[in-house]
């Protein structure tokens, strides 16, 4: 039999012919049934970032919310300063090496048992640097530092805990407190700053 469907024309078409190996993965991590369809448009750099927006329209201004570099998916999500200030915490609390790409994370989601709590967070973490940037964009919230998307990722979390058993909601708190510990560190260098 050939390998000519319906779906492979669609795929063909809107991907090039090339299909994520993780994309149904995404859908078995554990995270409101919204940040699934977030993480689907993630994958397939469909999320409408300013370069990506660009592409439909003129956009006068290209550049970054957090550090004025051009925005894109890889630079909100990986490469911008805000970004990397949370997948270092990440790291550091879950042992591994820095995050920096969408297939760092979306390989994890095969081992959904093993990885439940960091596949949950690193969802949590591209949902709070997308809605943090959002904010700033569409609500004219002014930027006060790296904390902001600390808060965002931990306020997000919380309302996440409904979706743990105990041992996991246990997890969460774990991480919240390196996220405070970590905010508390960025207030004391600005309060040395002044």
């Amino acid at each position: 039999m050939g390998g000519y469907s319906v779906k492979s024309f669609y795929k063909c078409i809107n991907f090039g012919g090339v299909g994520s190996l993780y994309g149904d993965d995404l859908w078995k991590v554990l995270c409101p049934q919204n940040i699934h369809v977030f993480l689907w448009l993630c994958l397939y750099n469909k999320i409408l970032t300013r370069d990506n927006v660009a592409k439909r329209r003129n956009v006068d201004d290209l550049t970054c919310l957090f550090c004025n570099e051009k925005e894109s998916i890889q630079h909100l999500f990986f490469y911008c300063i805000n970004a990397e200030h949370i997948w270092s915490i990440v790291s550091e609390f879950f042992m591994i090496r820095k995050i920096q790409c969408f297939d760092d994370i979306s390989s994890m989601w095969t081992s959904k048992k093993k990885r439940i709590m960091l596949n949950m967070i690193t969802a949590a973490s591209l949902w709070s640097i997308w809605t943090l940037r959002n904010d700033f964009c569409f609500q004219g919230r002014s930027w006060r530092g790296l904390g902001c998307g600390l808060a965002k990722l931990k306020r997000n979390l919380q309302k996440w805990t409904v979706l743990c058993d105990a041992a996991q909601v246990e997890v969460l708190r774990r991480f919240a407190l390196l996220l405070d510990k970590h905010r508390g560190e960025l207030l004391r260098i600005g309060w040395r700053d002044e």
